[in-house]
């Protein structure tokens, strides 16, 4: 059981009113909303919504627990906003050296999304041939796997591809 989704469901079945608008507003079925709660009330081994045809209510358990649970998701929430603007916050210069059809083929299609997700980050990208990769002056070298090169470098692959010439 993901008991975060569960508790995010059994909020909101009580900030909706009822199963029913809870599982549209989350865009859910009414049976695996109803199941998710019954599942935690399982698992805590208590009983936190009152069920009739007509009205919804909690117990003296699910008022407690609402409660915490209104604080944990609120602060779970926060530390996601905290985390999302550390990286919507990076800024500065970034070398880039490629060579032409790694430029072409494998770098291009990424500046948009790079560029919107990080507008901060100004991108300096020089495009040359050469048999060794430079490891001075640059910040991420995208070379061909069978290149070779000398000194302290940290190497991963990043993607396989094969082009056609």
């Amino acid at each position: 059981m993901d008991r975060l989704m569960s508790m995010r469901v059994f909020q909101r079945v009580i900030d909706e009113g009822g199963f029913a608008a809870a599982a549209r507003a989350l865009d859910m079925s009414p049976a695996v909303v109803t199941r998710l709660v019954a599942d935690l009330e399982e698992h805590l081994g208590a009983r936190l919504v009152h069920r009739t045809t007509r009205r919804l209510s909690l117990s003296d358990a699910g008022e407690t627990y609402l409660s915490r649970v209104r604080a944990i998701l609120q602060d779970i929430d926060e530390a996601h906003d905290i985390a999302s603007a550390h990286t919507q916050d990076l800024s500065g210069m970034l070398h880039i050296m490629t060579q032409p059809v790694l430029a072409t083929h494998v770098l291009a299609p990424l500046l948009a999304s790079f560029a919107q997700r990080y507008p901060k980050i100004v991108l300096d990208i020089k495009v040359e041939s050469f048999k060794e990769p430079p490891i001075e002056d640059y910040d991420i070298t995208l070379f061909p796997a069978d290149s070779s090169f000398d000194g302290d470098v940290i190497a991963r692959k990043i993607l396989s591809t094969q082009i056609i010439l």
